[in-house]
């Protein structure tokens, strides 16, 4: 019979953790595993579970730490009625998850004892309540981490570092991480032994069989064609990538830009007003949210990762298996994916005049761009392929599982 197990999601939307969420949930071996989730809201990832034919409940579970939010607090004084405003603070959110954890661990503990759930999977450190209520209710709790929420500009943690690793470590049976370089900065060289990495896998058929989009034809001009992908966060550094379009286009002045990603705030406002500064608005394409990402990498050229911190970066592993090379910085995840020099270049973090050159290398040098690109393309087939990843996250299921009930 296969065993039923309840998943923890922790975000509605459809970005990089839900996404590699996602492609588990649909191959994960349904003669032994049933799966059940759990999210806090309705959304674009729901609508993906409905269609997979996912059990799914929302509303039941909340986030612990949010994206951080600009106030201006004086303002909202002489305006009282904007105060309403302030129940989107973070650490309004935070004390708010808190203070009704104790209200929702019951309705999970029931729901886990009505669908007879035999283990719990978390997945982000962002939501707690599965792990909690798998200590409730005496069952196995795997966690699989794939961000870091200490010195993550883009997340609200008041909690030091140390207390959120002994408190993972301490509520769980099993701990995944995404990369080495995220085991390093959670649990530090000396790691426990119940941490375990595996990297992030994605249908690479879905990216080396695409098709280029018909959005791409339509935009202007006829140059080369690079892109960065994700969301417009400070962590993502967009203004890197915009400065070394900006040198790239002083010997390349055909070139053009795609950013693809949702806009957040006031960093998207930042990165158009670099734009115009550096008076790029012909060259970049702000294309926003796509769900079409196979397709979009079929007809670039280049894809960059310009993050300061990045725990993995499935976006590289998909230009990847596309058969693009990629030029990344150094940020952690993007060193344990490209082999520099062969399948990619890899570059110092905020080193705009480094990535405009390894880029205006490959474009000048077609044999190498398709060199790279194949290699590239090698290597996501290779070490990144969902079907190895699923069969070793199942290893895990069944290693507690079967520890739990020797």
């Amino acid at each position: 019979m296969p065993k039923n197990i309840l998943i923890v999601a922790h975000d509605e939307a459809m970005y990089g953790a839900q996404r590699s969420l996602l492609d588990i949930l649909r191959h994960l071996d349904r003669k032994k595993f049933t799966p059940t989730v759990v999210i806090p809201a309705r959304g674009a990832f729901t609508k993906a579970l409905s269609a997979c034919g996912i059990t799914h409940f929302s509303g039941m579970v909340r986030r612990w730490v949010f994206p951080p939010r600009c106030f201006q607090l004086g303002i909202m004084i002489l305006r009282p009625w904007r105060l309403i405003r302030l129940r989107w603070d973070p650490r309004f959110q935070t004390w708010l998850s808190l203070l009704t954890l104790p209200l929702r661990l019951p309705v999970l503990a029931v729901l886990v004892w009505a669908k007879g759930i035999r283990m719990i999977y978390s997945n982000t450190i962002t939501v707690l309540d599965g792990a909690l209520v798998a200590r409730l209710c005496r069952i196995p709790h795997v966690w699989h981490i794939r961000e870091s929420i200490t010195g993550n500009k883009d997340l609200e943690c008041r909690w030091p570092a140390d207390q959120v690793s002994r408190f993972v470590l301490r509520h769980s049976d099993i701990v995944i991480t995404n990369s080495h370089a995220l085991k390093r900065s959670l649990f530090g060289n000396d790691a426990d032994a119940a941490v375990r990495v595996i990297h992030n896998g994605i249908v690479c058929e879905e990216f080396s069989r695409a098709t280029p989009a018909p959005a791409l034809a339509e935009l202007s001009g006829s140059g080369p064609m690079i892109a960065i992908c994700g969301a417009l966060q400070e962590r993502k550094d967009h203004m890197t990538f915009v400065r070394a379009a900006a040198r790239l286009t002083k010997t390349w002045p055909n070139a053009r830009f795609v950013i693809i990603g949702r806009a957040h705030g006031a960093y998207f406002d930042q990165v158009t007003e670099e734009v115009d500064r550096l008076g790029l608005r012909p060259q970049v394409h702000f294309l926003g949210f796509r769900d079409d990402i196979p397709e979009l990498f079929a007809g670039i050229d280049i894809l960059v990762s310009a993050a300061r911190e990045e725990p993995f970066g499935r976006t590289i592993i998909e230009a990847m298996a596309a058969g693009k090379p990629v030029v990344a910085t150094r940020s952690g995840g993007p060193e344990e994916i490209i082999d520099d020099g062969l399948n990619g270049y890899l570059v110092e973090i905020g080193d705009d005049t480094a990535m405009a050159k390894r880029l205006a290398e490959l474009l000048a040098d077609p044999t190498l761009m398709q060199s790279m690109g194949q290699q590239a393309k090698i290597k996501a087939m290779r070490d990144f392929d969902l079907t190895p990843v699923v069969n070793r996250i199942e290893s895990i299921f069944e290693e507690v599982l079967d520890a739990a009930n020797p």
